[in-house]
């Protein structure tokens, strides 16, 4: 349920998924084909100033007993630890093709990504490290929810330009680099 205050108007933590670190499950599905020799690191370096906020190793694992038909991975990451995700195959709705899905750990749902951070508490507007998961279960939202790419101007000169909008930003996809097993 979304909070809101008197007016209607959005109250609590916003903090958008284009922020935060994302796992797109197109990555997954090109380590699990092999193209990058096994076991592969990422590397998110924020946009802004370059600095490096999070790394993982991402290697395949033989899936469970109890889930024979879907391919596995194993992300680790030094600040969290361990996570096993399962890799979900779905027929797409014409010409016969298929597209790869994440299993979110927490409500179990098939997603196209799964995002490495989630939004503080109500009372704060950033997001903290949390094991992998979807955007629902992380709290985030996207940057254009609720007219937030819209541009207001003021004054006369707004009056006379109207509205116009923001970019809309990017997702803050990982730099992948294949790990040498000597």
């Amino acid at each position: 349920m979304v909070r809101r205050d008197k007016d209607g108007r959005f109250l609590g933590t916003r903090v958008n998924c284009e922020q935060v670190p994302l796992l797109p499950a197109s990555l997954v599905r090109e380590v699990l084909e092999d193209r990058y020799g096994g076991t592969c690191a990422l590397i998110w370096q924020d946009p802004w100033d370059g600095e490096i906020k999070e790394t993982a190793e991402i290697k395949h694992v033989p899936p469970p007993v109890c889930f024979s038909f879907v391919d596995a991975v194993e992300v680790v990451r030094p600040s969290i630890g361990i996570t096993d995700l399962h890799i979900f195959r779905k027929p797409l709705p014409r010409n016969g093709g298929y597209d790869s899905f994440l299993e979110c750990p927490n409500c179990r749902r098939l997603r196209r990504s799964l995002y490495g951070w989630s939004a503080g508490c109500w009372t704060m507007h950033s997001a903290s490290r949390c094991p992998w998961q979807c955007r629902e279960c992380a709290g985030l939202s996207y940057a254009s929810e609720g007219g937030a790419l819209v541009v207001r101007s003021r004054g006369k000169l707004g009056k006379i330009l109207g509205v116009s909008r923001a970019v809309r930003p990017h997702s803050w996809l990982p730099i992948v680099s294949a790990k040498r097993s000597d």
